[in-house]
């Protein structure tokens, strides 16, 4: 580095052992005339405006001509810009989760389907004790619980484990995934059911214990019809698409209140009343009260429900046929628990 040259002055004097020249004081910047010296008027004030900043480089270190400032010395590379990274959306397949954070994962899936469950069971109890004489007005009472609940818990367990509470959701997720290598691995993939599952059978032992009536009762009400399977094919396969196209057009934050306002309206509009999904069927059948369905029923309805999902995501490849980047997580983007927000399968 060189040091930066004194500004020469016109007087004879000197303050540096006898040089011709000597630098500028404080007191020379304040006595007018100096033009070297920039003044600032400021309501009939003055303000001496700081220098500009000198950067001294010799023609052999890369620099211009020594004491040129350094907002103007164009040889001199500006320092970029930190990149602010966005949190990761997605966690790839064969990332390799905590103990910690799959625990709290399997946890949100198990309670999260056990309390959609409550709600189902339980708003139907209520509906028929309140209205015994009006099948409309039960099922009216029964879908709309039914579709705020789910909702509500998308919104409570997204950020921990995506808020699948559902199987077919889950298999979808793994399936659209595997293109770009995020999403659940199989082995993710089982857990995830089985705590589904063991979460939708809890689920309506409790709404069974809430209403005073005995922990398992196996439902009578039989769903053994051709037309109703056909029923869950269409209720399945639309709930796959919109999760799907809502998480590759972008627009996942609207999922739960989508996906509740979906599920509200199949209820009517499918002539199964739209289960569309394995866990809760499953978990129907310990209770014979309005929302029921005989175990000899399960099978067939759970069997159209996973024809749904593959014309589903059948219908996913055709109308949205490329993933967006970081789409993984099936109902809710989520990450560790409380670190990244949430539905659906991004990155697929």
């Amino acid at each position: 580095m060189t040091e930066v040259p004194a500004i020469p002055t016109k007087t004879g004097g000197s303050n540096l052992g006898g040089s011709g020249n000597r630098f500028l004081s404080d007191r020379d910047c304040l006595s007018p005339p100096r033009p070297k010296c920039p003044i600032l008027v400021i309501q009939d004030q003055r303000h001496l405006v700081p220098p500009r900043p000198f950067h001294a480089r010799s023609n052999a270190e890369g620099g211009s001509r020594a004491g040129t400032p350094l907002w103007w010395d164009r040889t001199v590379p500006r320092s970029p810009r930190p990149q602010v990274k966005p949190l990761p959306k997605a966690i790839p397949r064969h990332h390799t989760l905590g103990v910690d954070e799959w625990s709290r994962r399997m946890f949100a899936e198990f309670a999260g389907t056990g309390l959609l469950v409550t709600a189902v069971v339980g708003s139907g109890i209520m509906a028929v004790q309140l209205s015994p004489e009006s099948v409309g007005l039960q099922l009216l009472a029964n879908a709309a619980a039914s579709a705020l609940a789910l909702g509500a818990l998308i919104l409570t367990f997204g950020p921990v484990s995506g808020a699948h509470f559902n199987p077919v959701v889950s298999l979808a997720s793994w399936w659209l995934g595997r293109s770009a290598g995020t999403g659940l691995t199989r082995g993710q993939l089982g857990a995830y059911t089985l705590a589904q599952v063991a979460g939708g059978i809890c689920g309506a032992v409790l709404a069974n214990v809430m209403f005073d009536l005995a922990p398992v009762t196996w439902a009578t009400t039989r769903r053994l019809a051709a037309h109703l399977w056909l029923g869950e094919v269409v209720a399945t396969a639309g709930l796959i698409l919109l999760i799907f196209a809502l998480v590759r057009s972008r627009r996942d934050r609207a999922a739960p209140a989508a996906v509740a306002a979906y599920i509200g309206a199949a209820s009517w509009f499918t002539s199964s009343a739209s289960f569309a999904n394995p866990a809760v069927t499953i978990g129907r059948a310990f209770t014979d009260t309005f929302t029921g369905i005989a175990p000899t029923s399960v099978p067939g309805y759970v069997a159209a429900q996973v024809v749904g999902a593959v014309v589903g995501v059948g219908m996913v490849f055709v109308l949205y046929p490329s993933a967006v980047p970081g789409a993984s997580d099936a109902v809710v983007p989520h990450g560790a628990a409380g670190t990244t927000p949430v539905t659906g399968g991004r990155d697929l």
